[in-house]
């Protein structure tokens, strides 16, 4: 096992001993270790997997100490894992935005080439890309992989939602919703709606408060 792959490990096991649990969609970490642990793995090149990248890269875009929550209190509840917004379609501009253990809306932006467990996939994409063959049907096929790559692990971690729990065959029939597949569709339209409008409210109110803090300090 080479350095770099020793660190990697070790790296990981450090993530995963303290403040994590099994489930990547859960997972919160001891956030006084994570820029530390962030910085050793970038100059590393990679992170070992994409839920150690998860655990490393989450940010917290509403949490349970922001007014607004209140407004997703029951879209929010029994929704951990549950993502509601994906961008699934890229080495390096991939994307969720889900709801964590505690209740937060938080997300993550995936960039696989970090992540060692799609090396091959990203390289094979970049090659494709520098070869001038960015539109070529085989590089859209190896697009269409990552995603499903992607899409597969997220599940396997624990992360529920559309295109992520549920094949295409138990979410329509004939063309139409099932009953399952309509109720989860409508609860990620409702928590993607409502997060809109709760994250909109929160920019307001912390662009009041800096206002209100500039005029403070130049009435001084």
């Amino acid at each position: 096992m080479s350095i770099e792959s020793e660190n990697i490990k070790k790296d990981k096991e450090e993530i995963n001993k303290e403040g994590w649990e099994g489930n990547a969609a859960v997972l919160i970490g001891k956030k006084e270790e994570l820029e530390v642990l962030r910085e050793r793995l970038e100059k590393e090149g990679r992170t070992a997997d994409l839920g150690t990248y998860i655990r490393l890269y989450k940010e917290i875009l509403l949490s349970q100490d922001d007014p607004e929550m209140a407004e997703l209190k029951d879209v929010t509840e029994g929704a951990e894992g549950l993502v509601f917004e994906k961008y699934l379609v890229s080495p390096d501009g991939s994307s969720i935005r889900y709801v964590d253990r505690e209740g937060n809306v938080a997300s993550v932006s995936i960039d696989a080439r970090k992540i060692a467990a799609y090396r091959k996939l990203t390289e094979e994409m970049e090659h494709l890309d520098r070869a001038g063959r960015r539109g070529s049907s085989e590089r859209y096929d190896l697009e269409k992989k990552l995603d499903r790559a992607l899409r597969s692990e997220l599940g396997r971690l624990g992360f529920s939602g559309e295109d992520i729990s549920m094949s295409e065959s138990e979410m329509f029939e004939r063309g139409n919703f099932t009953e399952e597949g309509k109720k989860l569709h409508e609860r990620v339209r409702n928590l993607e709606s409502k997060f809109r409008e709760a994250f909109e409210a929160k920019k307001k109110r912390l662009e009041k408060a800096a206002r209100e803090q500039t005029t403070k300090e130049f009435d001084l």
